[in-house]
C-alpha cells in the first residue's frame, strides 16, 4: 500500500460537499490507494460510490481540483457500457480528523469486483462466465484502441461482476472502474491492458476442472489456453501474431469457436496439419508433442552450442525456433515422443515458460526489505524443482525402476532436511509425489506472499535462497547417481524478456541464472539482446564469455554458410509437406526450383532494369531468413496461395512448380506487407519505419550509382547493414529508437564487427525479410559506413538523413516503382 488509510469508521453516516442527500452508509471495500462507500438518497433512493483517496497518495498537486476533473472526464467521453461513470470529483476533510482526501463520486453498482468473485464464487465460475467477460473486455479494448487511449491498471479488483436477481437468465455483466486512477496515483503499473486481461483469464481459467468440462468446453478452454492466454494476449508484435492488440480479430475467434467445435468430429483426435503451413509457430503447436516431433528438425543451425555445458543467452527474431528447440530438448518432449532412450540423453532438460513467471509477478518492483527479495526467488525455485523431480520421476520408473525404488526415499529426506521442513509421518511421506505436491503448494504460498511484499507488517519467513536450487540439484543427482551422475541439469527458461519480466525481477532472479556450476546450467531465451538485464541486485555485471555464453539466431542464419541453411530449410518444407496426406509438392525444389544467386549480377541487373525475376528459387528463400522462420513458412504459403493453392499445384507439372515471376512478385508483396506491419507495432512503429526506410532508400542508391572498392572487378556497392565509424555514442532518443528496432529484430546486431578504423563496433544487419522491398541483394560485403552524427540523423531525423546520404539524382524516379 501506499501510506496508511484513514480510519473506515469516522465516515459513516456522513455526507459530503454537493451531493446533501446522500448518506455514507457502509464500506463497499479498500485497495491500495483508498476506500471504496456506498452512498443512499432515500428521496430517491438512489446510490452513489464515493471512491476515497487521501492526499498523501496522490501523485498530483493536492490543491489542483481541475487536474482531478480532467482526469475524471476521461472515463465519462468512453461510450462502452461497462465504463463506471464518475459524476464528479471533490476535496474532503475526514471529520474529527487532519486527514485530507479527495472523494471520487461514480456510479454504484450493485456487485462483487472480480477477485472477491472469484475467492467466494469460485464454482460459479464457467466457460461461458469467462467468455461473457473476455467479449466484454475485447469491446472496451476496440474503444480504448479508436481512442488512442488505455485503462492502464486494469486487474480483478477493479472489474465488477453484477448478476441481478430479476435477470431470468442470471446473465454476468461487468463493469470496469479506476479510470483515470493510476495518473492521479502516480503508479508506475505495466500500462499493457492486454497482459492485465490475460493475467485475469489465467486466474479464471483456473477455477475451471478440465476434468469436468464437457466436449465443447474442453474444446474452448484449450483455446483459451492455447491461443489466447499463451499467445494473442501476452503478444505485443503484431508482425508476428496478426491478433496481438487486435480486440475485433479477437472477439471474432472467440465467438467462432462453438460452431468450429460442431465441425471437429472427434475432439481427442492429435493435432494435424491441414496444409503445409499450419502452425508456424511452437506456440500454437500447444501441447501436442506428436506434432511436434514430426515437424522439428534437428538441423537447426546453432543447435550444438545451445546444448553446451554451460550458461546461455539465446536471443533472435520472434519465429526463429527458440521455443521450439527449449521444448524439443526437455526431458518431457523426449517421454512424451518416446525419445527418451537412457543411451540418446546426455542431460536433463527442463523446459520453463516465462508467463507463468510474469502472472505470478507482475509489473515486479524491488521491494525495500531484504526478506522479501527471496519471495520470487522461492517461487522459480520450488517451480523448476517440482518439473524436474515429476518428469525424473517418471523416466526413471520406465527405466531404472529398481535403482529409483532403492534411493527414494532417501532422497526425500534430504530434500526436507535441506528445505527445513518438518517430517509428518505420513505413510506417504517418502514418495518422491508427496514432495512434488508441497513443493507445487509452496508455489501458491510465494505467490499470494508478493501481494504483501511491501508490506513491513506482514512476516516474511521460510523463503529459499538462490543456493538452494543448486544443492537441491547435487542431491538429486547423488542419490540417483546411478542414472544422473554424468547427467547434469539444463533448464530451458523460454522467454525471459523485458518489460514482461521487469528488469528488477530480472536483477533478481539472474542471482540464481548467472550462477556457474558443473552440474546445473541455466539457457535462457530472450526476445532481443536489450530485452535482458546482464546484472544482478548487488550490481554485479555478467559477461559473456565468464557467466554466459551469447548466441543470436538471427546473427547465425545472416552470417552462416548458405548451404547449412538451405538444408535446413528444405528439412523442415519436406517435414511438412509429407505430414498432409496426398500433398501433389515433396520438396522445396519441386515447389520453386533452384537457381545458385549471383548477387553482383543482380546488382547490375537492377542497374540496367534487366532481370524482372531477382526475388526467385529456393536459394533466394534461404537467403531472406534471417532466422525468422515463422516469416519463411508464411511466405512459401503466400507464394503457394497466389499461385492458386493446392488445387493449382494438382493441375500442374511444371519444374519449378510456380513460375519464378509469381514468386518474385510474392516475395516482393510479402516483404511490403512486413513494412507496413512495422508501422503498426505499438509505441514507436511510425518511428522505426521511417528509419528502415531511410536506410533502405540510401542503401539502395549507393547500389545504383556508387561502386564496391572491395573487388577489382568493381561491382555496385550493395550495403545492408550499418557500420559506426567509432564507438556508438547515442542521445537518449536515438538510442532508445535504435533499441526497439533491435528488439522487433528490424535491425540485427553484430557485437563482434570492426570498422574501417579498426575499432571494434556493433555492426547492424538490416533484417533480410526486408531485402526485396528495398531493390537491394544479400550481398554481405559491403557496409554504409556512418558517423555517430549520421547515425544519429538516421534515427531521429530520417528523411534529413536521407536527403543529405542518398547518391545520384534525388528527384529521379525510382526504376522499380512500376512493380
Amino acid at each position: 500500500m501506499r501510506s496508511r488509510l484513514p480510519p473506515t469508521k469516522p465516515f459513516l453516516g456522513k455526507k459530503i460537499d454537493g451531493y446533501p442527500n446522500h448518506v455514507i452508509q457502509n464500506l463497499v471495500g479498500s485497495g491500495h490507494n483508498g476506500h471504496v462507500f456506498r452512498a443512499f438518497d432515500e428521496s430517491t433512493e438512489s446510490k452513489l460510490a464515493f471512491k476515497v483517496v487521501p492526499f498523501n497518495n496522490l501523485a498530483v498537486d493536492k490543491d489542483q481540483q481541475q487536474v482531478y476533473l480532467n482526469e475524471a472526464k476521461k472515463a465519462n467521453v468512453l461510450q462502452h457500457p461497462a465504463v463506471v461513470k464518475y459524476h464528479n470529483v471533490v476535496p474532503y476533510l475526514v471529520p474529527d480528523t487532519s486527514i485530507k482526501c479527495v472523494v471520487f463520486v461514480c456510479d454504484y453498482v450493485e456487485g462483487k469486483n472480480l477477485r472477491d468473485y472469484i475467492r467466494q464464487k469460485r464454482s460459479d465460475i464457467d466457460i461461458s462466465f469467462i467468455e461473457k467477460f473476455l467479449l466484454t473486455m475485447f469491446g472496451l479494448l476496440y474503444e480504448l484502441k479508436q481512442r488512442k487511449y488505455q485503462h492502464g491498471d486494469l486487474h480483478a479488483g477493479n472489474i465488477l461482476v453484477a448478476i441481478s436477481d430479476f435477470d431470468m437468465d442470471a446473465q454476468p455483466n461487468f463493469w470496469v472502474t479506476d479510470f483515470g486512477i493510476r495518473e492521479l496515483t502516480g503508479s508506475t503499473a505495466d500500462t499493457n491492458d492486454y497482459l492485465h486481461i490475460a493475467r485475469i483469464l489465467k486466474e479464471l481459467l483456473e477455477c475451471l476442472d478440465y476434468r469436468d468440462c464437457g466436449g465443447c468446453d474442453r474444446y474452448v478452454y484449450n483455446i483459451l489456453k492455447q491461443d489466447f492466454l499463451d499467445r494473442h494476449l501476452t503478444e505485443s508484435d503484431t508482425t508476428i501474431d496478426p491478433l496481438a492488440c487486435n480486440p475485433r480479430a479477437l472477439a471474432n475467434k472467440l465467438r467462432s469457436l462453438s460452431d468450429k467445435y460442431q465441425t471437429t468430429t472427434n475432439e481427442t483426435t492429435v493435432a494435424k496439419l491441414t496444409t503445409p503451413f499450419d502452425y508456424p509457430n511452437c506456440e500454437q503447436i500447444g501441447n501436442s508433442n506428436l506434432l511436434l516431433k514430426n515437424l522439428y528438425s534437428d538441423r537447426l543451425l546453432g543447435l550444438s552450442d545451445i546444448q553446451a555445458r554451460s550458461n546461455l543467452m539465446l536471443t533472435g527474431p520472434r519465429g526463429c525456433g527458440k521455443t521450439t528447440v527449449f521444448r524439443a530438448l526437455s526431458l518431457e518432449y523426449l517421454i512424451a515422443t518416446n525419445n527418451d532412450n537412457p543411451n540418446d540423453i546426455n542431460y536433463i532438460g527442463i523446459y520453463y515458460r516465462c508467463d507463468d513467471l510474469y502472472f505470478s509477478f507482475p509489473r515486479y518492483k524491488l521491494p525495500k526489505r531484504t526478506a522479501a527479495l527471496d519471495v520470487p526467488m522461492h517461487f522459480l525455485i520450488v517451480t523448476l524443482l517440482a518439473t524436474a523431480l515429476e518428469q525424473i520421476g517418471v523416466w526413471a520408473k520406465k527405466y531404472f525402476p529398481n535403482e529409483f525404488k532403492k534411493k527414494e526415499e532417501a532422497l526425500v529426506a534430504d530434500l526436507q532436511g535441506l528445505f527445513g521442513w518438518v517430517q509428518s509421518g505420513s505413510p506417504s511421506e517418502g514418495q518422491l509425489a508427496t514432495i512434488v505436491a508441497k513443493l507445487k503448494k509452496e508455489r501458491k504460498r510465494a505467490a499470494e506472499k508478493q501481494r504483501f511484499a511491501h508490506v513491513l507488517s506482514q512476516p516474511i519467513k521460510g523463503y529459499f535462497e538462490p543456493g538452494i536450487m543448486i544443492e537441491a540439484c547435487q542431491l538429486i543427482r547423488n542419490n540417483f547417481s546411478f542414472f544422473l551422475q554424468n547427467r547434469p541439469f539444463h533448464f530451458f527458461i523460454d522467454d525471459y524478456s523485458h518489460p514482461k519480466i521487469t528488469q528488477e525481477l530480472q536483477a533478481n532472479l539472474n542471482r540464481l541464472f548467472m550462477h556457474r556450476s558443473a552440474d546445473v546450467f541455466f539457457k535462457l531465451s530472450t526476445e532481443s539482446p536489450v530485452s535482458f538485464a546482464r546484472h544482478d541486485i548487488d550490481d554485479k555485471k555478467f559477461v559473456e564469455g565468464r557467466e554466459f555464453d551469447f548466441i543470436n539466431l538471427g546473427l547465425r542464419y545472416i552470417t552462416g554458410k548458405s548451404n547449412r541453411l538451405l538444408e535446413f530449410l528444405e528439412d523442415l518444407f519436406s517435414r511438412r509437406f509429407h505430414e498432409v496426406t496426398g500433398y501433389p509438392i515433396q520438396t522445396l525444389e519441386q515447389l520453386l526450383g533452384s537457381k545458385r544467386r549471383n548477387e553482383n549480377e543482380t546488382a547490375r541487373a537492377f542497374r540496367k532494369k534487366k532481370d524482372r525475376e531477382n526475388y526467385a528459387y529456393k536459394e533466394t528463400v534461404a537467403a531472406m531468413c534471417s532466422g525468422d522462420i515463422h516469416y519463411i513458412i508464411r511466405l512459401v504459403s503466400r507464394m503457394v496461395d497466389d499461385y492458386g493453392g493446392e488445387d493449382a499445384l494438382k493441375a500442374s507439372n511444371a519444374v519449378p512448380r510456380i513460375p519464378p515471376s509469381q514468386q518474385h512478385r510474392s516475395i516482393r508483396a510479402a516483404a511490403g506487407a512486413f513494412m507496413e506491419s512495422i508501422r503498426t507495432l505499438p509505441g514507436k512503429g511510425p518511428q522505426l519505419t521511417e528509419a528502415v526506410t531511410a536506410f533502405g532508400n540510401v542503401a539502395h542508391s549507393y547500389l545504383l550509382y556508387e561502386t564496391s572498392t572491395n573487388e577489382e572487378s568493381k561491382p555496385p556497392h550493395q550495403a545492408s547493414r550499418i557500420e559506426p565509424y567509432g564507438t556508438l555514442r547515442l542521445s537518449d532518443e536515438a538510442q532508445e529508437i535504435l533499441n526497439e528496432l533491435l528488439r522487433y529484430s528490424v535491425l540485427i546486431e553484430d557485437p563482434r564487427g570492426k570498422s574501417s578504423r579498426g575499432n571494434i563496433v556493433p555492426r547492424f544487419y538490416l533484417r533480410r525479410y526486408l531485402i526485396p522491398h528495398f531493390h537491394l541483394t544479400f550481398s554481405r560485403r559491403d557496409s554504409l559506413q556512418l558517423e555517430n552524427h549520421q547515425i544519429e540523423s538516421l534515427l531521429c531525423e530520417p528523411k534529413t538523413f536521407e536527403k543529405m546520404m542518398s547518391r545520384g539524382d534525388p528527384n529521379q524516379e525510382d526504376l522499380f516503382l512500376d512493380e
